[in-house]
């Protein structure tokens, strides 16, 4: 991570070109704050996506002005704000997933560099079928099997 990029995250952040925040299907992120449909959606996974980024480049930001002393209080917070960053995305993840939108991150060096999105079509002649099913077999076991298998 360059030494010049700023910690402190900003709205004004959100649609910069911060060398943190990731690219948008290998292009630079470039719509502006009144998204709407799939690019609202998309903007939602970039934002928390930065969000996880920079929370991760302040962990490793101070571990390496530590070096290799204990974890201590402000490193267990800093952990927190990944965990709670992470919430977040799972958050936008199961708000988008039932319209078969899904962001696959493209790590580099521990930080997401790119987001690529899929669309699940839901043109004429493709629908999505939701199913699910179970099943409980019970199997009789002979009286002396069981008795060796299940010491009671």
């Amino acid at each position: 991570m360059p030494k010049s990029i700023r910690l402190k995250s900003t709205s004004e952040d959100l649609n910069s070109g911060h060398p943190l925040y990731p690219a948008c299907d290998g292009k630079p992120w470039t719509n502006g704050q009144r998204a709407k449909g799939a690019e609202k959606a998309k903007q939602q996974f970039l934002e928390a996506y930065f969000r996880i980024n920079l929370a991760y480049a302040r962990l490793k930001a101070y571990r390496k002005k530590q070096r290799s002393q204990l974890p201590t209080t402000v490193e267990r917070s800093l952990v927190e704000q990944i965990e709670r960053a992470i919430l977040d995305r799972e958050a936008v993840e199961d708000r988008h997933a039932s319209r078969g939108v899904v962001a696959t991150p493209i790590p580099r060096d521990g930080f997401t560099v790119d987001l690529l999105y899929t669309h699940a079509s839901r043109g004429r002649g493709c629908s999505i079928i939701a199913s699910s099913s179970s099943a409980r077999l019970i199997i009789a076991l002979p009286a002396g099997l069981r008795s060796k298998l299940c010491k009671s």
